[in-house]
């Protein structure tokens, strides 16, 4: 396309150019002018256009919000909960069922070998007959029972309401596990490109004193100091790449993914020109600015490990109660419809329809019951004191956070203060270095300290990250 631009402009200059006249002259070289810029422009997209072409960079992209959303739906632990608390669920409603009329069937054979026998003086009749089977339908009904059942039932539904908050809880834990992985990858990300800058720069500086040690305007000890600082830094460099692959295979484990990585295919920090796959993530000013710290709400008694302790007592005190109801009269309903055989003396199939009432009483038991009332009242108990302990501790822990939080966005604004004035020092640094008037230890401490700044802003914006993700677990 731009071939075919640079033609047609190069055609009409040249067809211009067959009207020469003595004005002809001045629009010819206006035309030369204009066909030099367009050539210039032509290439410079040719070779943009070619460049695009031959640098096509192997990018694994990603976002804090795919990730989250992701692994919500594929974490084992997350579901592995979720499981716990519906397999709680259909126990508490099986115990719930056993209120109901059960319906069986029933059958039963046995072979008689001696068959009992009347005398009735002229002779002896049989009582039966040597085979002996019965098959029908019952059914049962517990009328009363002083609630046993229905307090069980209650007791194992509140221990199901239990799980399910634990399970909700996981997942809010499993997430902040999550987004701290991705944190302190983020930060070794940046951490690299800071120490690159550093690295170019060290290399920049190192080869102006190469030449003016060469000529002879500066000492050997300053060239082996800065020869020795390029050195330092490379190291440093290579070692926060160490870092970032560490960071970054760590948060791959906390996702529980499956994505692999050939040899060739190491994963590095986006746009480092290194060779392997560029890993890209969220910057963390973007992360900060998209977190809504204000939606996060906090009470003692909605906190989810508070009402998770809270289902757990109401799940034991419900069990004591449903054991104390054990003490009380149980009346059954009973009703049988078969075929049996014998019909008694009467070797003929018989239908026997059969209704009853049961009722028990214990009487003695050696206190057994009792004591399991005791026991179960006891754990209620120890529920109810971690449920205060956990409620104290969920309050002063959110006052901690909160309190760090604050003092977190204090250190932000120092450090960005800190960075200002290091950079002005650094940038004066060189030329008075140049100048004589400092040394290049002076130099390279103005340098270092100026990184040193640099990291440690970008570490207290992902301690504050930190908190305010932990305070998010904590909320409801």
């Amino acid at each position: 396309m731009h071939k075919g631009i640079f033609l047609i402009i190069l055609k009409n200059a040249f067809v211009q150019r067959s009207n020469i006249n003595l004005k002809g002259a001045l629009i010819v070289k206006n035309n030369i002018k204009i066909l030099t810029f367009w050539a210039l422009i032509s290439s410079l997209f040719l070779g943009a256009a070619s460049a695009n072409a031959n640098t096509q960079k192997n990018v694994f992209f990603l976002s804090l919000k795919d990730a989250e959303k992701n692994f919500s739906i594929k974490s084992k632990n997350i579901l592995e909960k979720k499981a716990d608390a519906k397999a709680a669920l259909f126990k508490a409603q099986a115990q719930k069922n056993l209120s109901l009329p059960q319906l069986n069937f029933e059958s039963s054979y046995k072979y008689i070998s001696e068959i009992p026998q009347v005398d009735m003086g002229i002779k002896q009749i049989d009582m039966g007959d040597n085979n002996n089977y019965s098959f029908g339908v019952s059914a049962s009904w517990l009328l009363w029972d002083d609630k046993q059942i229905k307090k069980a039932y209650m007791s194992l539904l509140a221990l199901s309401k239990a799980k399910e908050t634990i399970a909700n809880l996981t997942q809010k834990i499993e997430l902040f596990k999550l987004r701290v992985a991705y944190y302190k990858t983020q930060v070794a990300i940046e951490e690299c490109h800071l120490l690159k800058k550093s690295l170019d720069l060290a290399k920049r500086q190192n080869q102006d004193i190469t030449k003016n040690y060469i000529s002879g305007a500066c000492s050997k000890l300053d060239k082996l100091n800065s020869d020795r600082s390029v050195a330092n830094y490379k190291l440093d460099y290579t070692q926060s790449l160490a870092n970032f692959s560490s960071a970054f295979f760590d948060l791959l484990n906390v996702m529980e993914t499956t994505e692999t990585f050939k040899e060739e295919e190491t994963p590095v920090p986006y746009n480092l020109d290194e060779n392997g796959k560029e890993i890209e993530l969220d910057s963390i000013s973007d992360t900060i600015k998209n977190f809504n710290f204000e939606d996060i709400k906090f009470s003692p008694q909605k906190n989810l490990e508070v009402v998770s302790l809270g289902y757990v007592q109401e799940s034991l005190k419900l069990a004591y109660e449903s054991q104390k109801s054990q003490d009380s009269m149980q009346i059954k309903l009973y009703a049988k419809s078969s075929y049996d055989y014998p019909n008694g003396p009467i070797t003929e199939d018989v239908h026997q329809n059969i209704v009853g009432v049961s009722a028990s009483f214990p009487l003695w038991d050696w206190q057994i019951n009792k004591k399991l009332e005791f026991e179960k009242k006891q754990k209620a108990k120890a529920a109810q004191y971690r449920k205060e302990k956990k409620r104290i501790e969920v309050t002063k822990t959110w006052e901690k956070v909160q309190t760090q939080i604050r003092q977190s966005k204090k250190q932000i604004e120092v450090a960005k203060d800190a960075i200002t004035l290091s950079e002005k020092v650094a940038n004066l640094g060189f030329d008075a270095y140049k100048n004589g008037k400092i040394t290049f230890v002076e130099l390279e401490e103005a340098n270092l300290k100026l990184l040193k700044a640099k990291v440690q802003h970008l570490k207290i914006n992902a301690k504050l990250l930190s908190q305010m993700a932990l305070l998010e677990t904590m909320s409801y």
